[in-house]
């Protein structure tokens, strides 16, 4: 049996990991989509917070898109993303936060969350003050 790779997403990120209070569902056929590894521990409850960008095209990628955030001045990857694509499409370079179920797949050092809630970045005000 093979474990996942130690990978920490940065702290920052990671708004609730493993916790019991974060009840999330997700859609039983986006995890069918996955070659899921033998690991204690899939499908996790986690919410991650990030931007959303698309993922390069790679035969071997687990999704279509990625959650980047910054670490200091780094931005790293947090976790690949699998949802509606549809959904997701629309938030692509905006930050948002996801809930959902983390899983390890074949062939990827970072966990998949597979979306269960997607909370959209909070609209740009319309009139913003000038201040001299």
């Amino acid at each position: 049996m093979r474990r996942p790779p130690a990978v920490p997403a940065p702290a920052a990120t990671v708004t609730a990991q493993r916790s019991a209070d974060i009840e999330v569902t997700v859609d039983p056929k986006l995890v069918a989509d996955l070659d899921l590894i033998e690991a204690p521990q899939q499908g996790q409850p986690v919410q991650v917070e990030g931007e959303l960008r698309a993922a390069p095209f790679l035969a071997a990628s687990p999704s279509r898109y990625r959650l980047l955030a910054y670490d200091e001045n780094i931005l790293e990857m947090v976790c690949h993303i699998h949802g509606d694509s549809v959904e997701l499409r629309q938030y692509i370079g905006k930050k948002i936060s996801i809930r959902g179920r983390e899983y390890w797949v074949e062939k990827s050092d970072m966990p998949v969350v597979v979306v269960g809630h997607l909370v959209p970045p909070a609209p740009a005000p319309a009139h913003e003050p000038v201040l001299f």
